[in-house]
């Protein structure tokens, strides 16, 4: 085996751990990041209907 052949090698058995690495770890990671990004997005959703909902209580409660 040349010493060319030994750096493909090298180079080729990097390249696998970095997509092992990128399919096997990153994968479950980013879709727990979804669903926390989802879970965001619903609270600011219930947070500005809930300030809603103050503002018309504050003007309400003005008038009366």
């Amino acid at each position: 085996m040349t010493q060319r052949d030994r750096i493909v090698i090298g180079i080729v058995a990097t390249i696998a751990v970095l997509g092992a690495f990128w399919f096997l770890l990153m994968a479950p990671a980013r879709e727990e990041a979804s669903k926390a990004a989802a879970a965001v997005t619903a609270a600011q959703t219930r947070v500005e209907t809930a300030r809603g909902k103050l503002a018309t209580a504050t003007a309400a409660k003005t008038d009366y």
